[in-house]
């Protein structure tokens, strides 16, 4: 069946301007709210005039609130927009003790006499619920390590070393401290000096600060709940595979002989990485009991416990049949864990999947969350904090038109009260609802992801953009999205899918992609686009495709497969060639030096039928004839860069339609004006080869 449609349009018509997409792109204004232990304070982060603020605000009428200026924004070189200021933490240590840190800042210059390394401005600040007490507890020259070497004739041997720190937590059971680990390195020096890691306890009342222990580790670090170093993460330079070292008077691996078939594989290797293995997420308070995420037997990573000491599993078993509670690399101190920190008990399990959501262990979390649903139907709810009692929730909210608002739920009074909006400029009028949809295909394909519909178009019906997940293997859609705002204000509707070899829905839904690298994506879009199109109106002549890197690679050749599908391709950084992208490792003269990612993808990737060079988008661009607008890092030399100005001069050549741009590190730094400038030439792109009738279209197929 053949459709004919003839409209009147103006090519040239904008649906947005520059100033309401730069606005889209501005940061949120908070991004970090933490709740005092007894539920009677909030502090939360908020920018104001190119400043950071912390504003403690009492939950108490009046609702009274402080405001403390920690930092302002730092001009970038090259570049008219500032670097925004963050905070790297934000807790209340007490009822009446806020401590917080600005985002580490390192600064090469000349160091004195003895002194190697950058210069380090970390402070850890505190301050009373009041604001009286303001207090630096510590700043990177508390971390300097003292090393001694060989004295000389010029030299007394007693060398001083600065480093970088990071921030654990609070130690259980103790919240008149901080833990803090200054992280060691190997400075270069002949023979090289090796530089310790050292755990610190600080004291957030005096900033008396207590070594607890140093190693000469360099790699990832798990501590227990006290602060000891107990669990290493090894990761080679020049060796592709990493293993988990656990800690003691004698170093264990983790094998199957002690810990049975659970974490009967803790080593990760480029042919398990997405595939079945076992790994160690934290410490439990009692530091005998270790967390682990294993997918061992099973699709999807469960959070399971195993007793140390008696080597043991214990009867914790948290799962999801379609997603994954765990992602595929650790991190230390763990995002997924999460404790009741009054109590000193295991609470639950953060999901890192397409939509927030905590598997509860603790019954009054389980019921708070059924509680605050129930207030706030068809959006999601993420508990953040509790009190001591726990009287008092804190939580942010999520979905439709919403990018984010922040409450907290006085339980005894049964009354909610609004603490903050991410993003107050943003009118509610203004904005294009999202709605998260799932569904299994005729093939038996369980797919999810976003819809956002425009409240105007100037077409009826209107087109649409299919958006392919970012990278490799994708992640997850988020439910608010910036860039999805823009493409509804255009008059899209936005499609954002999580399609098969997206992570965190399982090994199935992964290793699908195998099948057929590039088909398989592009035959979820089209189904996808079935789905939703019988749901909402859609000109099915008009729909384009749109991704950053592997998700911009997917876009392209899905165009290049399916040009009767697809009108055009929007391709931010993307591979297009993906046997040059995965090219073999640079050997020089310390050796292989491995890419971990590359060669885990490359492993993944080479299991498929296809030959990776037959994928490439640049091997037969004849049959790439709807236009393509390319976006580049300026001034690029790696694989993506050269394989995008390759395509365009192709495209060039055989007198095809192709935008292409370049772009410097601000619009990959999401700054405003960047991405703002960037959708400007996106849209005239749109008005002229997808928009304007008088562009030759093609016949058009009904697509089933």
């Amino acid at each position: 069946m053949i459709y004919f449609a003839v409209i009147a349009v103006t090519a040239t018509a904008r649906a947005t301007n520059h100033d309401q997409i730069a606005a889209l792109f501005r940061p949120f204004v908070a991004e970090q709210v933490t709740l005092a232990p007894d539920g009677r304070h909030v502090a939360y982060t908020e920018h104001v005039k190119n400043e950071l603020n912390v504003i403690i605000m009492s939950l108490e009428p009046p609702y009274a609130k402080l405001r403390l200026l920690v930092a302002d924004d730092q001009a970038l070189a090259f570049s008219k927009e500032k670097q925004r200021a963050q905070l790297r933490f934000l807790r209340w240590a007490t009822p009446n003790r806020l401590v917080f840190a600005p985002a580490e800042e390192s600064f090469r210059i000349k160091q004195p006499p003895g002194f190697f390394g950058p210069k380090y401005f970390a402070p850890i600040l505190a301050v009373d619920a009041d604001g009286k007490n303001p207090d630096t507890l510590v700043d990177g020259s508390d971390y300097v390590a003292t090393v001694s070497a060989v004295p000389t004739d010029t030299d007394d041997g007693i060398h001083q070393y600065t480093r970088a720190s990071e921030i654990i937590g609070f130690p259980a059971g103790d919240r008149d401290h901080l833990l803090v680990r200054a992280i060691g390195y190997e400075f270069p020096t002949d023979p090289p000096t090796l530089v310790p890691t050292t755990a610190f306890k600080v004291n957030i009342h005096t900033g008396k600060k207590t070594a607890l222990e140093s190693e000469f580790f360099i790699g990832a670090v798990g501590y227990d709940q006290q602060g000891r170093s107990r669990l290493s993460y090894v990761r080679p330079l020049h060796s592709p595979d990493r293993s988990f070292i656990l800690q003691g008077a004698t170093p264990l691996k983790f094998d199957a002989a002690w810990l049975g078939s659970l974490a009967g594989n803790f080593t990760i290797t480029p042919r398990n990485y997405f595939g079945e293995r076992a790994f160690p997420l934290g410490f439990d308070v009692d530091p005998d009991v270790l967390y682990v995420a294993s997918n061992i037997g099973r699709d999807t990573f469960g959070v399971y416990a195993l007793n140390l000491k008696t080597k043991q599993r214990t009867d914790l078993a948290l799962e999801e049949p379609h997603v994954d509670l765990a992602p595929l690399e650790p991190d230390y101190p763990s995002l997924q864990l999460v404790f009741d920190e009054f109590r000193d008990t295991f609470a639950g399990v953060r999901s890192p999947g397409p939509k927030p959501v905590a598997k509860w262990r603790d019954p009054e979390l389980t019921a708070a969350q059924r509680a605050l649903e129930k207030k706030f139907p068809a959006r999601t709810v993420e508990i953040l904090e509790w009190s001591e009692a726990p009287t008092a929730f804190l939580m942010r909210v999520t979905g439709g038109t919403e990018p984010g608002r922040y409450f907290v739920w006085q339980k005894t009074d049964n009354l909610v009260l609004e603490i903050l909006r991410r993003a107050p400029w943003l009118a509610a009028a203004d904005l294009h609802a999202t709605e998260f949809f799932e569904f299994v295909t005729a093939q038996g394909v369980y797919l999810t992801g976003y819809v956002t519909l425009p409240r105007a178009s100037r077409l009826k019906p209107p087109p649409a953009v299919i958006r392919f997940a970012d990278g490799f293997p994708g992640s997850a859609h988020a439910e608010f999205d910036r860039e999805a705002q823009v493409l509804a204000a255009m008059g899209f509707v936005v499609i954002r899918l999580n399609h098969r070899g997206v992570g965190g829905f399982g090994i199935k839904h992964r290793e699908a992609i195998l099948a057929g690298i590039d088909r398989v994506p592009v035959d979820d879009a089209i189904a996808a686009v079935d789905w939703v199109a019988a749901r909402h109106p859609i000109d099915r002549k008009r729909v384009a495709t749109m991704g950053l890197g592997f998700g911009g690679y997917l876009a392209v050749r899905a165009v290049q497969l399916h040009p009767e599908a697809f009108r055009c391709a929007v391709a931010f950084n993307a591979p297009l060639d993906l046997a040059f992208w995965l090219r073999a490792e640079v050997t020089t003269d310390m050796g292989t030096e491995i890419d971990f990612s590359q060669e885990v993808n490359r492993a993944f990737l080479q299991r498929g039928p296809a030959d990776l060079r037959a994928l490439s988008v640049l091997e037969k661009p004849e049959t790439l004839t709807n236009p393509v607008f390319l976006l580049a890092n300026a001034g690029g030399t790696d694989a993506t860069a050269i394989a995008t100005i390759r395509l365009r001069d192709q495209v060039r050549r055989q007198g095809g339609v192709v935008d292409y741009i370049e772009v410097n590190a601000d619009f990959a730094a999401n700054l405003p004006d960047a991405r703002a400038a960037v959708y400007d030439r996106l849209e005239e792109f749109f008005n002229l080869n997808l928009y304007d009738y008088k562009v030759r279209i093609g016949p058009t197929k009904e697509i089933k």
